[in-house]
């Protein structure tokens, strides 16, 4: 079709900038931030080897496994979304640690006791701090300019 046909479809380029993303400098305090989500997502591990040990029956529904794999999957590719500045990123983030934060006050959602209930404490406080650097200056600004196409300089 010619391009002076009303009824060609428009032409936009539609990519990430992801060359405005890595020129910037990233603040320590996002470095902490992703620093803390990845100590999280292995101490999800380290909860993981106890509760096998513990019920290794729970372990033995493949679609139980599938889910728990898909679940890390995920988790590993939003710290890395979040790494890279990208905003929903941080966004689900924050809602998945909300989400955890309110399971303390189901009762008997989360451990009672032993090192798995010390292990779930520390990772959720892991979280939160985690999330106070990125929903604070200057982790904001950092996002906001990512999201912006802008660079820091």
């Amino acid at each position: 079709m010619s391009s002076d046909d009303p009824y060609s479809p428009p032409k936009a380029e539609v990519s990430a900038p992801e060359q405005a993303r890595s020129a910037r400098p990233r603040p320590r305090q996002v470095l902490w931030a992703v620093s803390l989500l990845w100590l999280t997502f292995a101490l999800a591990f380290v909860t993981m080897g106890i509760e096998w040990e513990r019920e290794p029956e729970l372990f033995s529904d493949p679609f139980g496994v599938l889910f728990i794999a898909a679940l890390m999957a995920f988790s590993a590719w939003l710290n890395i979304a979040v790494w890279q500045g990208w905003n929903w990123a941080r966004i689900v983030t924050l809602v998945f640690t909300l989400l955890n934060v309110a399971l303390y006050l189901v009762p008997g959602a989360m451990p009672a006791m032993g090192l798995d209930a010390v292990i779930a404490l520390f990772s959720t406080v892991c979280s939160v701090v985690a999330m106070v650097f990125v929903f604070t200056q200057p982790g904001t600004s950092w996002f906001q300019a990512a999201n912006d196409g802008d660079a820091l300089s």
